[in-house]
C-alpha cells in the first residue's frame, strides 16, 4: 500500500505538469497568429549563430504580398522536396532577393508576416512583464510519435532554445536575439515518454556546441527508429510555457528530502505540532520580548506585522494573509532586514514578479540592496548573476553610525510612556464599570447625534443601574416623540387630561360628535359664503379664517344708499365725490404743514378761537400793507 505523504507527493506532480491533448508541448499545432515556421536557413545554422555565438537574427520580408487564396504553402507542394529551401523560396516568390543571413518564413506574405510578429511580441512581453518567465522560444526538431500503432502522429517540438523579439522604434523591424537562459529538452516530452513509454531520450549535451544540434536530433532519431518514430527536422518560433515543470521535476528530483519537512508533511494531512505555535508571543507581550537594541527594522510596522515579524526570528512557519494595502510587502521586507543583521541568508520566491520588485525596491530605499541577489526574469542569466556578484565583491560598504546607548534608553522610556497611556485607555473606571475607551468608543457612534446639554451632578458617582434607568427613559421617550415631531399638527396637541376611563371616553365621545358637527356646518356656512363673494372655497381651517375676516370686513364698512345704484343720478354723485375728495386731501396737506411747524396742541384750539385769530391776522396783514399801524375801532 502506497503511504498517503507518497500519493500526496504523486497529485502535487500531477497538478504541475499537463500531459493532455491541451498541452501544445506534447501535441503541437501551428497557430496563425502565435507560430511562425522558419524555412530557411538550416536548423543547425540557425541554433549556432544565434546560441551558440550569440548574434541576432534578422527576418526576411517578401518584397510583395503574396496572393492569399493561392498561399506559398500551395506553391510548395508543387515543387521538389529535393530543392534546397532557399531555391525554393527563391521560386515560390518568383525573386532572387532571397538571402541566407535572414530568417525566411514561406507560406505567408508580408503583411500577416509582420502582423504574427507583432502579435508574438506583445503576448511574450506581457507574460514576461507579469510574471517574469519567458515563453517565447524557438522550437528545433520534432519528434512525430504514436501513442498505438494505429493511431496518427502527435507532433512535439524537441530542443526549446529561449528568445526574444526586439525592436528600437515602431517603424524598425523586429530582431530575434537569444534571452540569455539555457536551450532545454522539452521537459513535458520527457515526462510523457517517461510515464507511458519508460524511454529515456538521450540526455542533451552539457555545452551546445557548434554541430551539437545536429548530432543531438541524429542520436534522437536512431533511439526512437524501432518505434516507428521519426525525427523531422523543423523550425518554429512560437510561445511554449513549462516554467512549472521545474517544480515538477524538484519534486521528483527530492522526493525523500520533501517529505521529510514538517510542513509538507503537515499539508499532505499529516497533523502537526501545536507547541510551536505557542511560543509566539501575543500582541500584547510584544514589548517585552523587543528591545530596541535587537530591533533592525527599516520600516514602521503595527502590532500584527510585529508579530510575524517576531515568529519569523523564532523560526516559526506561518502564512501572512491580508487583502492589498494592508503591509504585507513592508512586513517581509522587515523579515529581510532583521536576517540580514543576524548574517543569515533569505530566499524570497513569488510568483509575481511585481512583489519581487516591490520588496527589492523596499530595501533598495533602506541602502539593503548591496544585501541583494536579483534572481528573476533577465536578471537570473549567468551572466547578470555572476556581474551582480562581482559587484557585490568589488563595493566598498560604508558601515553606518549605531545610536548611542541614551538613543536606545531614549526609545525605551518612550515606549513605557505609550503603554502606560494605553493601559490607563482601557483600565476599567469604577463605579461606572467601564474604560474610557469604552466610553469615548461609544460617543464616537453617536457622531452627527445633536448634543442635548445636561447639567449632571457629581458624574464621578455616576453608576451603570442610573445610565440603565436613563436608557428606559429614552425608550420611552421614543415611544411619544411623535407628539413633539408634529406639534400642534398632533391629533391630540394642546390635551391636558390625565384621567382616561369610561365616564371620560363617553364624554370625550360625546364632545368630538358635536366639533364633528360643527366642523360639517362651518364646512357648509364657508362653502356658501365664499361663492357667494366669488372666491374659492376654503380647503382648510386657515382658509375658513381668513375668510371669517373677510367677512367682518365687508360687515363693517358702511353700505351705500340704494337710491345711488337704482336712479340715474349716478354721474353727478360721482362727481360731488370726487370734489369732496379733493377738499379731503386740501385738509391734510393743510394739517400736515400745520404738524410740521408747531405743536400738536395747536389742533386742539376752538374752531370760533381760530377763526378770530384769522379775521385778526388778516388785518394785521392788510395794515402792514397800507403802511398804517395798528388802530382800534374808534381809529385810535
Amino acid at each position: 500500500m502506497i503511504p498517503a505523504l507518497d500519493l500526496r507527493l504523486d497529485e502535487w506532480k500531477q497538478r504541475l505538469i499537463d500531459l493532455t491533448r491541451r498541452n501544445r508541448l506534447l501535441y503541437f499545432r501551428p497557430t496563425k497568429a502565435s507560430t511562425l515556421a522558419i524555412t530557411a536557413p538550416d536548423a543547425e545554422t540557425i541554433f549556432d549563430r544565434i546560441y551558440v555565438e550569440e548574434k541576432h537574427w534578422n527576418f526576411w520580408l517578401p518584397p510583395v504580398e503574396l496572393n492569399e487564396e493561392e498561399t506559398a504553402t500551395e506553391k510548395v507542394n508543387g515543387l521538389d522536396d529535393d530543392l534546397p529551401p532557399a531555391t525554393l523560396i527563391a521560386e515560390i516568390v518568383n525573386t532572387d532577393e532571397v538571402r541566407t543571413d535572414k530568417l525566411v518564413c514561406a507560406g505567408i506574405g508580408r503583411q500577416r508576416l509582420e502582423a504574427t510578429l507583432k502579435n508574438i511580441f506583445r503576448k511574450a512581453h506581457t507574460d514576461y512583464q507579469e510574471r517574469g518567465v519567458r515563453i517565447l522560444h524557438l522550437a528545433f526538431g520534432t519528434l512525430a510519435w504514436k501513442e498505438a500503432e494505429s493511431s496518427d502522429f502527435n507532433l512535439s517540438p524537441l530542443v526549446l532554445c529561449p528568445v526574444e523579439l526586439r525592436r528600437e522604434t515602431a517603424s524598425d523591424p523586429y530582431e530575434l536575439h537569444w534571452a540569455e537562459e539555457d536551450a532545454v529538452l522539452n521537459p513535458a516530452l520527457l515526462a510523457k515518454l517517461r510515464s507511458d513509454f519508460r524511454i529515456e531520450l538521450p540526455p542533451a549535451p552539457d555545452e551546445w556546441e557548434a554541430a551539437a544540434l545536429s548530432d543531438y536530433l541524429a542520436a534522437t532519431a536512431a533511439k526512437v527508429q524501432s518505434l516507428g518514430w521519426e525525427v523531422r527536422e523543423t523550425i518554429h518560433l512560437g510561445m511554449f510555457s513549462f516554467h512549472k515543470l521545474g517544480m515538477y521535476q524538484d519534486l521528483a528530483s527530492n522526493a525523500e528530502r520533501i517529505k521529510s519537512h514538517a510542513i509538507v508533511r503537515g499539508l499532505a494531512g499529516e497533523v502537526l505540532d501545536h507547541d510551536a505555535a505557542e511560543s509566539i508571543p501575543e500582541l500584547r507581550e510584544l514589548d517585552k520580548v523587543q528591545k530596541p537594541q535587537e530591533t533592525f527594522q527599516i520600516l514602521d510596522a503595527d502590532s500584527s506585522q510585529q508579530q510575524c515579524i517576531q515568529a519569523a526570528l523564532a523560526g516559526r512557519s506561518l502564512v501572512l494573509q491580508g487583502p492589498p494595502g494592508t503591509g504585507k510587502s513592508q512586513t517581509i521586507a522587515n523579515i529581510v532586514a532583521e536576517f540580514i543583521a543576524r548574517g543569515k541568508t533569505v530566499l524570497f520566491v513569488s510568483e509575481k514578479m511585481a512583489a519581487l520588485e516591490v520588496v527589492f525596491k523596499r530595501l533598495r530605499d533602506a541602502h539593503l540592496d548591496d544585501f541583494c541577489l536579483e534572481l528573476h526574469s533577465h536578471k537570473a542569466n549567468k551572466r547578470e548573476v555572476v556581474a551582480e556578484l562581482k559587484r557585490s565583491l568589488d563595493v566598498q560598504l560604508a558601515p553606518t553610525r549605531l545610536p548611542a546607548l541614551a538613543d536606545f534608553e531614549r526609545a525605551e522610556r518612550t515606549r513605557a510612556h505609550l503603554n502606560n497611556y494605553v493601559q490607563a485607555l482601557h483600565a476599567v473606571r469604577e463605579p461606572l464599570g467601564m474604560s474610557a475607551f469604552d466610553v469615548l468608543s461609544q460617543l464616537a457612534e453617536l457622531d452627527g447625534v445633536p448634543l442635548v446639554p445636561v447639567q449632571l451632578a457629581a458624574a464621578e458617582n455616576l453608576r451603570p443601574e442610573r445610565i440603565e434607568e436613563w436608557e428606559a427613559l429614552m425608550r420611552r421617550l421614543t415611544g411619544v416623540w411623535q407628539i413633539v415631531e408634529e406639534g400642534d399638527e398632533f391629533p391630540f396637541y394642546g390635551c391636558t387630561e390625565t384621567r382616561y376611563d369610561l365616564e371620560a371616553r363617553a364624554a370625550w365621545l360625546t364632545q368630538l360628535k358635536s366639533c364633528s358637527a360643527s366642523v360639517e356646518a362651518l364646512a357648509r356656512n364657508a362653502q356658501e359664503f365664499a361663492y357667494a363673494i366669488g372666491v374659492e372655497t376654503p380647503a382648510d381651517f386657515a382658509a375658513c379664517e381668513w375668510l371669517a375676516a373677510v367677512g367682518r370686513h365687508l360687515s363693517s364698512s358702511p353700505a351705500p344708499d340704494p337710491s345711488w345704484l337704482t336712479t340715474g343720478e349716478l354721474d353727478a354723485i360721482s362727481k360731488e365725490a370726487d370734489k369732496y375728495r379733493l377738499i379731503c386731501a386740501d385738509y391734510w396737506n393743510e394739517r400736515n404743514a400745520l404738524a410740521a411747524g408747531y405743536e400738536a396742541a395747536i389742533f386742539d384750539v376752538a374752531a370760533e378761537t381760530g377763526e378770530s385769530l384769522q379775521r385778526l391776522w388778516n388785518r394785521i396783514t392788510s395794515d402792514a400793507g397800507d403802511g398804517g399801524g395798528l388802530a382800534d375801532a374808534d381809529g385810535r
